[in-house]
């Protein structure tokens, strides 16, 4: 077994490393949670705003908090891809075109289904599996609308169920 001085004494390696890794634990779970805390916090005050430049501003700080707390996580997390749903929204309240928030809505769909494979016998799980099929729908209609020549690339889109669902549930 090696072991490392420090200015109290010997520790062995073992221990240094299972200290360390509790160490890393916390404070990724501490970024997470202000990252979550930060995200929810200016998507509030985007609500409340009183005109669109302020609200526009609180809605790209609440989609980068969310995107930097889900890439703290592992992508079969479902809080990660349920983070990744919410910055979609915020760019959407934000008025953001489909360039902006499409190679999110792909994101989730390329990692949705590792996520179904561990989390769908978790209680809440139908729930928030309802929340990203609506996203995935969402960027769906996006696509084919384009491949139609309904709209652009460029074009600014809401869907209207997401909007819906997050007023309510909040």
């Amino acid at each position: 077994m090696q072991v490392f001085s420090c200015h109290s004494g010997i520790i062995p390696r073992q221990k240094l490393w299972r200290k360390y890794n509790v160490t890393c634990l916390i404070f990724t779970g501490i970024f997470l949670s202000i990252s979550r805390v930060l995200g929810w916090y200016h998507q509030q005050l985007g609500f409340g705003s009183e005109d669109f430049s302020s609200a526009s501003l609180e809605f790209e700080q609440s989609a980068k908090y969310y995107l930097e707390a889900a890439a703290i996580l592992p992508k079969d997390d479902e809080k990660a891809l349920s983070f990744l749903r919410v910055a979609v929204e915020s760019h959407c309240f934000n008025n953001q075109p489909m360039t902006v928030f499409m190679p999110i809505v792909v994101e989730i769909e390329e990692y949705l289904p590792e996520m179904i494979q561990l989390w769908e016998h978790i209680p809440g799980y139908k729930t928030r599996n309802t929340y990203l099929e609506q996203a995935l729908s969402f960027g769906l209609l996006c696509s084919q609308a384009v491949k139609d020549g309904r709209c652009s690339v460029d074009d600014v889109v809401k869907p209207l169920e997401m909007v819906c669902i997050t007023l309510m549930s909040e």
